[in-house]
């Protein structure tokens, strides 16, 4: 699953970036989906 060229610190860091990423359009989906239908 590891590309030779990536160390493990490098992978790592790649599913941590991905993580926030999907964090982030939780938090997008949330406040365009869910927050409108609170006001």
């Amino acid at each position: 699953m590891i590309d030779k060229g990536y160390t493990r610190e490098d992978s790592e860091l790649k599913i941590e970036n991905s993580y926030l990423d999907d964090e982030n359009d939780g938090l997008i989906w949330y406040k365009n989906t869910l927050r409108p239908s609170f006001n």
